[in-house]
This record gives structure tokens, sequence and C-alpha cells, in this order.
């Protein structure tokens, strides 16, 4: 029959940015799969994985839901720093010129004729 879920095979293609959350306690899935998938995928799809130290398979989000939210919400942040880098702010033109600071030169020390005051 082969294997239903041969993932050990396919995360060497991926490119994309992956999160691992595995139960160390998982009686479904043994934790070292979840570790060997880690170790397996190429170092520039690897993020932080979530190890939920004494969680099963299907109650990480429930044994420790403030833990579980937090560490998807930093993936999924960290995904979209990534793939939506904030665009470069123009040097001399647009609005970046009008925030520049004036220069010593430019600045005056008060009024200089009594039409000024």
């Amino acid at each position: 029959i082969g294997d239903l879920f041969p993932n050990a095979d396919r995360v060497k293609d991926f490119t994309c940015p992956v999160y691992v959350i595995h139960g160390t306690d998982d009686e479904i899935v043994p934790f070292y799969h979840g570790e060997s998938l880690f170790n397996l995928l190429p170092d520039s799809s690897k993020t932080v994985p979530f190890w939920a130290r004494g969680a099963c398979h299907n109650n990480i989000e429930m044994e420790m839901p403030t833990a579980y939210i937090k560490r998807l919400q930093q993936f999924v942040r960290q995904c979209h720093r990534t793939h939506n880098p904030p665009p470069p702010l123009p040097i001399s033109t647009g609005i970046a010129a009008s925030m520049r600071m004036p220069t010593c030169s430019s600045m005056r020390r008060g009024p200089t004729t009594a039409n000024e005051v």
C-alpha cells in the first residue's frame, strides 16, 4: 500500500515557510516524526517549530491555547514581513523630500527686518 502520508518524501521540495507543530506526547504520530520532518525541510523553509511539551495529537490548542495562538501569530507575522517588506522611501522626491530637516544654513535665528515680525 505504501505510506498514506509520504510527507518525508515531499518536504525537501518545499519553498515556502513551514511551521511545524507537534505534541511531545503524541500517541498517534510519534514525536520523532515531527522532528524528522522539521530536519528534512530546506533551511529556507524552516521557521521556529512549536514542540508542545506534554501535549498529545488532538489537544494542543485545548491544553495550551495562549501559547498556541501566540506562536501561530508570530509565524503569520513572520510570513507577512518576509513576503511584504515595506517599500523603500524615495530620498529626494515626494513626501520624503518635504520631510527633510532644514540644514543649518537654511535656518534663520529670528526676524532680520521689522517687516518679518
